[in-house]
């Protein structure tokens, strides 16, 4: 705030200015609550999984590959190609034949679906 104050123009609207600054910086430490912790794991443990059962694959990577068989095979698809695959949104597009936005659409369901599954997993 004291960086920016030489730019306020009205001084007498300064209680509306810091009030903005406040309510912003409030509605960001609330977004910032809402993420969720991340886990990270392997892409070869994933193959391992699916590709030879003896291999050791931890814990999170067993629940990762129950989640996504609870998934239906396009939100698996989708998953793959943008996250496993490394593809960009429009390469997806492209190669199933939809628009950019029903891509985005898609995968937004498909990630919301996989947390969903996670979830069940962790309750098992």
């Amino acid at each position: 705030m004291w960086k920016q104050l030489p730019k306020l123009r009205d001084g007498d609207r300064f209680d509306a200015w810091l009030h903005r600054i406040v309510v912003n910086a409030a509605r960001m430490a609330v977004r910032g609550r809402r993420r969720r912790r991340v886990r990270e794991i392997p892409n070869t443990e994933l193959a391992e999984v699916g590709a030879d059962r003896t291999m050791p694959v931890s814990p999170d990577g067993r629940r990762l590959a129950a989640a996504l068989t609870d998934l239906d095979s396009d939100q698996r698809a989708l998953l793959a190609l943008h996250h496993l695959e490394g593809r960009s949104l429009a390469e997806i597009g492209l190669t199933l034949g939809i628009p950019v936005g029903t891509v985005k659409s898609r995968l937004f369901a498909a990630r919301r679906a996989l947390d969903a599954a996670l979830s069940r997993e962790e309750e098992r």
